[in-house]
Formats: C-alpha cells, sequence, structure tokens
C-alpha cells in the first residue's frame, strides 16, 4: 500500500500541518483539540494533534509509561492564540539540564512542537525532538 502526500498548500492541512501528515504517514490522522482544556492523547506509535481551539486551550500531557516508549507526539496550534500544553513537573526534557513543565505556543497559526516518550532507567519522560514558536519553562 502506498501512502499518498497532503499538499502543503491543502485548504485542510496548511503548511507546517501537512509537512507533519507526510513525515507520520497516513496511520496518523490528525487529532483536532477544540476546548478550553483538553488532554493530549497519544495511543499510537506516531500522533498528530493540531490545536483548533477558538480561544486559549490549556492542554494536559500525561507522563508516558513503560507501554509508551518512543512514541512520538506532534502537536501543531492552528489559530492565533497562545496555547499552552502542561505536563507533570519536570516531565519535558530538552537538553538543557533544566527539566521543564508547560510548552506555550506563540500566537500564531504553524506552531508546532515534536516530543518522544523516553526512560533514563528510572523516570519517564517527554523529550523535545524539535519546535517552532514554541518556548518551554
Amino acid at each position: 500500500m502506498s501512502v499518498g502526500l497532503v499538499s502543503s498548500t491543502s485548504p485542510d492541512y496548511p503548511g507546517v500541518l501537512a509537512t507533519a501528515i507526510n513525515q507520520l504517514g497516513a496511520a496518523a490522522a490528525p487529532v483536532s483539540l477544540a476546548g478550553a482544556t483538553d488532554a493530549v492523547l497519544f495511543p499510537n506509535a506516531d500522533n498528530l494533534v493540531q490545536i483548533t481551539a477558538t480561544s486559549v486551550d490549556a492542554a494536559t500531557l500525561a507522563t508516558p509509561a513503560a507501554a509508551d516508549l518512543g512514541k512520538t507526539l506532534t502537536v501543531v496550534g492552528l489559530t492565533a492564540h497562545a496555547h499552552t500544553v502542561t505536563a507533570a513537573s519536570g516531565k519535558i526534557i530538552d537538553g538543557t539540564g533544566t527539566p521543564k513543565t508547560t510548552a506555550t505556543f506563540a500566537a500564531h497559526a504553524g506552531v508546532v512542537i515534536l516530543l518522544q516518550a523516553v526512560y533514563d532507567g528510572t523516570n519517564y519522560f517527554w523529550q523535545l525532538l524539535s519546535q517552532q514558536g514554541v518556548t518551554l519553562t
């Protein structure tokens, strides 16, 4: 079975979202978050979440567990609001030596973060792989 690509000019999946879909392949249908306090879920090996809320979405992200090791999570902000994704305290690591808790999206469409579930021998974390327009604190 071949995987079709999504055009970067698609009205349904603009720019960076089309790129994320193409990288993940057909198995990861986008999940839309449109509420004010959504939970970011990651049931698949590769997960694509698009925030489409018409106001700020203060989303939460659970800590990965053993069964989640290696899963990837791409979160794309598609509306011009400063959305946040908050994990448990210190469960986002980015290579700076200071674990983070919150990803704050710049208030414009096309902001994206890519995370992967990792284990350090003691604890599970979300490891930052890439981001554009997202500040971690």
